[in-house]
C-alpha cells in the first residue's frame, strides 16, 4: 500500500541520517519517525504546515543535523535485520506464552470475580460499540424514556384523584426497572445460543454471558436513571431517608432478575421454543402489574395483587420511596421467592458445565 511504500521510503531515508518530515497517518508511519525527535510531523493534506516543516528545517542545519542523527541511530537499533527479527522473535514468545496461560486458565475454569470482570469489560464493549459514531449515544435512550413517560402520563393522569404531575417521578422510575428486568430475560434467552462457540470450546463459562446482560441492561438503566432524577429534583425532591430504606429492596430486585433470567435463559437454550411463550408472559406481566398504573387504583385484595410477585418486587423498593415504610408482607413474598430462584439457579448453574453438550 502507499503506506508501506512511504515507510520504507522513510527508513531509507533515516538509515542515510536524513531528518524526516512525515504526516500524522492513521499507520504505523508517525510512529517510525517520531515527531520532535527523528521527525517534524504535520496533518495530512496541509500542504501549508508541509512547507512551514520542510522549510524550517533547511533553515536550522543544527537541529537537520541533531534529527538526522538521532533519525540514524533509530534505524540501526530499532529497525535493522537483526532488530527485528529480534523483536519477531519476541511477539511470537508472548504469543505462545499467552496461549499457554489462557490454555490453563480454561482447564483450571475461570473465577466468580474473574467472571464478573470479564462480563463487566464485555457489557461496556456491547455499549461502546452499539453508539459508537452516535451524537447523544446512550442518552438516545433517555430521550425515548422521557417521552415515553410524557405520553403515558398524560394518559395515566385521568385514572385517579391525584394529579397527573405528582406521578411522573415514580411513574418514570417503575418504567426504568422494569426496561432493566424485561431486558436482562429477553437477552438472557439468546445469549447462551449467540455464545454457543465460545462456550463450547470451553473459553468462558455459560455464567459470564448471562451477567454480561445483567451489566448491560444495568448500564442502560443508569442513562434511563436521569429521567426519574430530574423529575423528582423539579417536581417532588425526593427524601433521603426515603432513598436509604429502598435500597435493600433494589438489590433484591436485582438478585431476583439476575436469578430469573439465569433460569429462564438456560431454560430458552434447552427448549428453543419457551422464548416467544417467555416473551408473551413478560407482556401480560407488565399490563398485570403495577408498573404503569399504581396499586392504590385498583382493590388491594384483589387476586393479581395478592400472587403476582412483580407487584411485592416493586413494593419493597417504591413504598419506602413514596411512604417511608417498608412493606414486609411483601419483603417475606420476594424473600420466599428469591429463595425458590436461587435453588433453581444452582441446580442450573451445575447442568450448565454441561452447556457445550445442549447448547
Amino acid at each position: 500500500t502507499n503506506a508501506e511504500t512511504f515507510g520504507l521510503v522513510q527508513l531509507e531515508a533515516m538509515a542515510a541520517g536524513r531528518p524526516i518530515v512525515n504526516t500524522a497517518l492513521d499507520t504505523g508511519v508517525p510512529r517510525v519517525a517520531r515527531d520532535g525527535r527523528e521527525a517534524v510531523t504535520v496533518p495530512p493534506s496541509d500542504a501549508v504546515a508541509l512547507a512551514g516543516a520542510i522549510n524550517a528545517l533547511l533553515a536550522d542545519p543544527a537541529r537537520r543535523r541533531r534529527m538526522g542523527d538521532a533519525a540514524r541511530q533509530r534505524a540501526a537499533t530499532h529497525f535493522a535485520t537483526a532488530a527485528f527479527d529480534q523483536g519477531i522473535e519476541r511477539i511470537y514468545r508472548r504469543a505462545v506464552a499467552a496461549h499457554a496461560a489462557a490454555h490453563r486458565a480454561s482447564e483450571q475454569g475461570v473465577g466468580l470475580l474473574d467472571s464478573v470482570r470479564i462480563a463487566a469489560a464485555l457489557a461496556w464493549s456491547d455499549l461502546r460499540h452499539r453508539y459508537v459514531r452516535s451524537l447523544l449515544g446512550p442518552f438516545w435512550m433517555s430521550i425515548q424514556m422521557a417521552i415515553m413517560v410524557a405520553v403515558l402520563g398524560s394518559v395515566i393522569s385521568h385514572f385517579g384523584p391525584a394529579g397527573g404531575l405528582s406521578r411522573l417521578p415514580m411513574l418514570a422510575l417503575s418504567l426504568t426497572a422494569w426496561t432493566f428486568l424485561n431486558g436482562v430475560v429477553l437477552d438472557a434467552t439468546t445469549a447462551l445460543q449467540a455464545s454457543a462457540s465460545l462456550i463450547k470450546d470451553r473459553a468462558l463459562p455459560p455464567v459470564v454471558f448471562l451477567l454480561q446482560c445483567c451489566f448491560r441492561q444495568g448500564l442502560f438503566a443508569l442513562h434511563n436513571a436521569c429521567v426519574p432524577l430530574a423529575l423528582w429534583l423539579a417536581i417532588d425532591p425526593m427524601d433521603v431517608g426515603g432513598v436509604f430504606a429502598a435500597l435493600p429492596g433494589v438489590l433484591l430486585f436485582i438478585a431476583f432478575t439476575f436469578a430469573a433470567s439465569l433460569v429462564l435463559g438456560a431454560l430458552a437454550t434447552r427448549f428453543r421454543d419457551l422464548k416467544p411463550i417467555i416473551e408473551s408472559c413478560l407482556t401480560l406481566a407488565f399490563l398485570a402489574s403495577p408498573v404503569i398504573w399504581s396499586p392504590e387504583m385498583i382493590d388491594r385484595g384483589s387476586f393479581i395483587m395478592r400472587v403476582n410477585p412483580l407487584t411485592h418486587l416493586f413494593a419493597i423498593w417504591r413504598e419506602p420511596l413514596a411512604t417511608g415504610q417498608v412493606p414486609m408482607s411483601s419483603v417475606l413474598y420476594v424473600v420466599m421467592s428469591l429463595s425458590v430462584l436461587v435453588v433453581a439457579s444452582l441446580v442450573t448453574l451445575s447442568r450448565l458445565r454441561k452447556a457445550a453438550f445442549w447448547i
